[in-house]
């Protein structure tokens, strides 16, 4: 009876680790279909009045690379980064390459997969490429926040957009940290028992 008890404890933990492995690795593909989902309904369905006006079928493509490139942050979050970049610039491009009728801000999807970019690669690159990667990125992002201040926004819609961009690139790092020390926790862990 107690060798049973003691069996039942023992792979009760292995199930429940068992199950939050695949929660880990199913909760990002869910994310990511929930905000093509949400792209799509802001598109198609009801419009938000910060949607780019423009042609539905070129919003949907370009949500959908967006959507697409987001399902490899975890691989290489650095290239995913600029690439969503690339994608929100041809977008606003797309539909505003004069800036004479200037947006607000980007679609609300398009700011979404930004930050969760941008906490991608502070959450899963090395500290030093995580670095790089943001201040290139600042670099990249800042002549275009320039040119909508001159083409007449104010400076309050945009400043917020860049503390969430620092925001999430901060709560990245620190989830990094943490990763990292409970990595090296288990080794010692691991050492000890030894």
């Amino acid at each position: 009876m107690m060798m049973r008890r003691g069996a039942e404890r023992n792979t009760l933990p292995n199930m429940s680790t068992k199950t939050r492995r695949r929660v880990r690795m199913w909760i990002p593909q869910l994310m990511v279909l929930a905000l093509g989902c949400l792209a799509l309904a802001n598109i198609w369905v009801a419009p938000l009045p910060d949607t780019l006006p423009g042609p539905r079928p070129i919003n949907t493509l370009i949500f959908l690379l967006i959507c697409l490139t987001l399902l490899w942050r975890q691989r290489v979050p650095v290239a995913v980064l600029f690439a969503v970049i690339f994608l929100v610039v041809v977008q606003s491009a797309l539909f505003h390459p004069s800036f004479q009728n200037p947006v607000r801000q980007i679609p609300l999807v398009s700011f979404l997969a930004l930050i969760w970019c941008f906490y991608s690669v502070a959450a899963y690159s090395g500290v030093r490429r995580a670095v790089v990667a943001g201040a290139i990125a600042g670099v990249v992002i800042l002549p275009a926040f320039l040119l909508t201040l001159r083409a007449g926004v104010h400076p309050e819609n945009i400043l917020p957009s860049l503390l969430f961009f620092a925001w999430a690139w901060f709560i990245g790092t620190t989830v990094h940290q943490r990763q990292v020390q409970a990595a090296r926790l288990q080794d010692l862990a691991v050492q000890l028992e030894l």
